[in-house]
């Protein structure tokens, strides 16, 4: 993982599940599509200004030479796109948001058919309810007991990023700013409500929620703060990579037998492993 100063965070090769192993590789994929989509989008912002100065020149002329289906006429005879080049601009701007979206929900729903294949027998929920909440779906004692057991903060975290989830796919669709959105209150109160007929429960159930939300938001806030040029959905899709696949890992940690390697393997930052005993491999990678 890259620092802002240049030098590289050491990771290691993990022993993990096929399942595991499928995760990271669609994450892989989303990465991918997400950075180099960026920069084209970025491109063109940048560039189209300086190449194409007529901004009410059509874009199927001053680009008829990219072989696009944007081109192709529909049924009644007319050109898919018909914009201008400053209205190309304009929506290549208003579409940047809609790329960390669809990111952020389809690895929301790589991440629960990750459940589904290995942990689907231990789901804590009545069959057909589904995954959310994850505190009441991934309550089973070999996850909340095992040795090295999945953590309550981390799972508050995935399940905020759940809620985002729900609100990028349902109306009114506007993204929380800050920690006292009544969207974000409203969670904390229901999770604490709900949680108490969970075994997650006891004195320190309540502060571990309201921590765990409040560092969730903070970080969230922060990176708006340090690129507020860039749309709140970019952060939102980053801290969901993060926390489901920190809870992912977590899930291992928790099932694998000791002494037991599967034949999956992921990378990651070292001082996030704590079964030491699935490392096998040390190394920088980027």
């Amino acid at each position: 993982m890259a620092r802002s100063d240049g030098t590289v965070t050491p990771r290691v090769r993990v022993a993990v599940s096929s399942a595991m192993g499928d995760l990271r590789r669609t994450q892989t994929a989303l990465n991918q599509f997400l950075w180099s989509t960026e920069l084209s989008l970025h491109y063109v912002l940048d560039h189209f200004p300086k190449v194409f100065p007529d901004s009410e020149q059509l874009s199927s002329e001053a680009l008829a030479h990219l072989d696009s289906t944007a081109w192709f006429r529909n049924n009644q005879g007319r050109l898919k796109y018909s914009g201008s080049i400053g209205d190309t601009i304009d929506q290549v701007k208003a579409n940047t948001p809609y790329l960390y979206r669809s990111v952020l929900t389809y690895f929301a729903s790589a991440f629960e058919e990750y459940l589904e294949e290995r942990v689907g027998e231990l789901n804590q929920k009545p069959s057909g309810q589904g995954w959310g909440p994850y505190f009441q779906s991934l309550s089973h004692p070999k996850l909340t007991s095992a040795t090295t057991p999945i953590l309550l903060q981390d799972v508050i975290s995935a399940d905020m990023c759940r809620k985002i989830r729900n609100r990028v796919v349902h109306q009114p669709f506007k993204l929380p700013t800050s920690p006292t959105d009544s969207y974000i209150v409203n969670f904390v109160t229901s999770t604490i409500s709900n949680i108490k007929a969970t075994p997650w429960w006891d004195g320190s159930t309540e502060g571990i929620v309201r921590n765990s939300v409040s560092q969730f938001m903070a970080q969230v806030v922060e990176q708006k703060s340090s690129a507020p040029e860039m749309p709140i959905e970019l952060f939102y899709a980053l801290f969901n990579f993060t926390c489901l696949d920190t809870l992912a890992f977590q899930i291992e940690e928790a099932l694998i037998d000791s002494g037991h390697i599967l034949d999956g393997y992921a990378w990651r930052k070292e001082s996030a492993v704590r079964r030491t005993d699935l490392i096998i491999e040390h190394g920088n990678t980027t």
